[in-house]
């Protein structure tokens, strides 16, 4: 008969075996960024296709696709080096997006708080290829590259070149010729062409509202029509105007005040005199170029010629 310590040894053998059955059987852990990821990714989407249907169906195809590649990015973004970004900031931001009832964020999604950039520990001048890297909150010049340098935000009143490169809150409008950080405007509150509203608010008789519209007068200096329903103002006619949409091959752009947009996957390649035909958007894991106008499908960008998810960690 075996050793009483013997036993034991068996006991504690087989109670360790018996663990990593368990462990096999019920597979690795979870990772925590999938689950805030598909959360704050399914609340931004869903209000986008309820605040701005014209723009999640030409952008993204639909909600969900909208959902599934807005997660891709958001994985990325917690996965980049020095961020300031958490799991615990993204149900944050989800839990904010999911209470608001309000269409205020579906243009600048810097207008809920809960969703602004967190600090990270890279310096001004550091390159970067997401804003929660920077100690800023922003790295600018991903408008045009997957890679950018942090910047200091640009406080009101002060020159700017685009609404990212302002303090959250601010929009970069002209005004007498030069570009400033202006801030935006609540309903109820005094606006021109210089001063706008924050969306999906417009301007009208003076004052930030609700859009006018479909068919009504309105102002093609302050764009007044609702934008996310793809609405915008007849130069001609004065009135508010739905896009026209174009499939793959047909002609898009700007005819004698009629505006004609490309479905969903397509770019307008303009030929001259603001006019051009709708072709395909260079589709994930396929050669790219960043100087295009629309280099990649939405959701991607071009990752040293390939479009893809961003990839943060390559900007050093």
């Amino acid at each position: 008969m075996p050793s009483a310590s013997k036993m034991v040894r068996i006991w504690v053998v087989a109670a360790a075996a018996l663990v990593l059955a368990c462990q096999a059987e019920s597979g690795p852990a979870a990772d925590p960024a999938v689950a805030a990821c598909a959360s704050v990714a399914s609340a931004w989407c869903t209000t986008m296709a309820k605040c701005a249907p014209y723009w999640t169906t030409t952008n993204w195809g639909n909600a969900a696709t909208c959902a599934t590649r807005r997660a891709a990015v958001c994985r990325a973004r917690l996965g980049a080096a020095d961020t300031g970004f958490t799991v615990a900031d993204m149900h944050a931001c989800a839990a904010a997006l999911q209470t608001s009832v309000e269409c205020e964020f579906y243009a600048a999604i810097d207008a809920v708080a809960a969703c602004q950039p967190k600090v990270g520990k890279r310096k001004e001048n550091a390159a970067c290829g997401d804003n929660s890297q920077c100690s800023s909150g922003l790295c600018q010049g991903l408008e045009s590259s997957a890679c950018g340098s942090c910047r200091v935000r640009a406080k009101v009143n002060t020159i700017c070149t685009d609404t990212a490169d302002c303090e959250f809150g601010l929009s970069c409008m002209a005004t007498q010729s030069v570009k400033k950080c202006t801030a935006r405007t609540q309903i109820g509150g005094s606006c021109d062409a210089s001063h706008v509203c924050l969306a999906p608010a417009v301007c009208l008789a003076g004052k930030c509202s609700g859009p006018v519209g479909l068919g009504q007068a309105c102002d093609s200096t302050l764009k007044n029509c609702d934008a996310g329903q793809g609405h915008y103002c007849h130069e001609h006619k004065g009135v508010c105007t739905a896009f026209a949409v174009a499939l793959d091959g047909e002609n898009c752009g700007y005819f004698d005040g009629d505006r004609v947009a490309c479905a969903h996957a397509l770019t307008c390649k303009l030929s001259g005199g603001g006019k051009g035909t709708c072709a395909k958007i260079t589709p994930d894991g396929t050669g790219c170029s960043t100087g295009s106008a629309v280099a990649c499908l939405a959701g991607a960008v071009c990752n040293a010629g390939v479009c893809g998810v961003f990839q943060p960690n390559l900007c050093q």
